[in-house]
């Protein structure tokens, strides 16, 4: 990973993933935080001056408005909250891990604007794109199960209610998707999440209804 890297922080080189397109990642800062992880396990500066680069590279990608270009697979004009997530996660743990408090603001100037972003429900649109308008109909279920985890270590950081609150709706809505009852089995969907859910369709209607009864009731 670390040869990877280029001397700007970047990793620039074609083929770094099948997954996606080639070129820099703001979120590849989520591989930073394992690399801060382990150089303050073995003790090697080398991992920990890494991780601190990957993440002003990062930093250099938010906008003013909290946004982070360049942090999709494909789509840089309307990441999927899955990789907004990731570099949230990583930014954090880095700013915990190497007191770089800088980085925890980055995270609080997002988190600003994703939690009044979320719906009562607890739907959270599964691409936001520059202006943090929705981009898709659905919620990517993976994004807001992270952005949940990152609102719930904001709250216990600066005990802000606005964080836990959201975390509580997207966590809700992530729990009303889950298919608890009428699984088939043999076929293992029992107790399994999709990776998306598209708000308005027939599937999501129906079950969100079953739960929000089940809640209630």
């Amino acid at each position: 990973v670390t040869y990877r890297r280029a001397a700007d922080q970047r990793w620039d080189r074609p083929g770094f993933s099948h997954f996606c397109a080639s070129g820099s990642k703001a979120y590849e800062v989520r591989t930073g935080l394992a690399l801060a992880e382990l150089g303050l396990l073995t003790g090697q500066k080398e991992y920990t001056e890494s991780a601190s680069k990957i993440a002003d590279y990062a930093l250099s990608c938010q906008q003013q408005n909290g946004w982070f270009a360049e942090n999709d697979l494909d789509y840089h004009d309307k990441p999927l909250t899955h990789t907004i997530a990731y570099t949230l996660e990583g930014l954090h743990g880095i700013g915990v891990l190497l007191q770089r408090p800088e980085c925890i603001a980055a995270v609080r100037k997002t988190l600003d604007r994703v939690k009044d972003l979320v719906q009562e429900s607890g739907f959270l649109a599964g691409r936001l794109d520059r202006n943090w308008n929705p981009a898709v109909d659905w919620a990517c279920l993976t994004g807001s199960a992270q952005i949940a985890g990152v609102c719930l270590r904001m709250h216990r950081d600066f005990g802000d209610i606005a964080y836990i609150d959201a975390a509580h709706r997207l966590l809700r809505f992530l729990c009303w998707t889950q298919e608890i009852t009428d699984c088939l089995i043999n076929n293992a969907t029992l107790n399994a999440k999709k990776g998306a859910v598209r708000i308005g369709s027939r599937s999501h209607e129906e079950r969100l209804g079953r739960r929000a009864l089940g809640a209630s009731s």
